[in-house]
């Protein structure tokens, strides 16, 4: 009877893990829209920030010594952020994130490119921030 209970508790534990795992499995891109975030660590001379516009389109700087700013254009499939930087005249670069929550990012270094001043290592997070350029735009 123990190896019967065991069994079924056993069961039932994947069960209900494969359940919650499944729930909640995308993430809508009106939740990510207008959204800042900011990596975990320090930038390249400043903060890492990168801006999701309601447009579908995102910019991005590793820091204020960086002469490169990234742009391009933003997807969600599922829970996985999806960023296709087009700033580059030879090439485009691509970048993966997993969407913890809506607040919060984790980076996904298989299949993404390389940043060009900052080594993003796998799972290292950005969190959404208030905008920190509002101030300035709107002066």
């Amino acid at each position: 009877m123990n190896k019967n209970f065991t069994k079924c508790a056993i069961c039932s534990i994947v069960m209900l893990l494969m359940l919650t795992g499944c729930s909640g499995s995308t993430v809508k891109e009106s939740e990510l829209m207008g959204k800042t975030f900011q990596y975990e660590k320090d930038g390249f001379g400043g903060e890492f920030i990168i801006q999701l516009k309601e447009d579908g389109t995102f910019t991005y700087s590793e820091g204020m010594f960086s002469s490169y700013f990234g742009v391009g254009n933003w997807s969600i499939k599922g829970k996985v952020l999806h960023l296709t930087d087009t700033g580059m005249q030879s090439r485009t670069r691509d970048f993966y994130f997993r969407v913890i929550n809506v607040d919060q990012l984790a980076f996904i270094q298989e299949d993404s490119d390389t940043f060009t001043y900052l080594h993003v290592a796998d799972g290292e997070r950005f969190q959404s921030v208030e905008d920190p350029y509002a101030d300035i735009i709107r002066q």
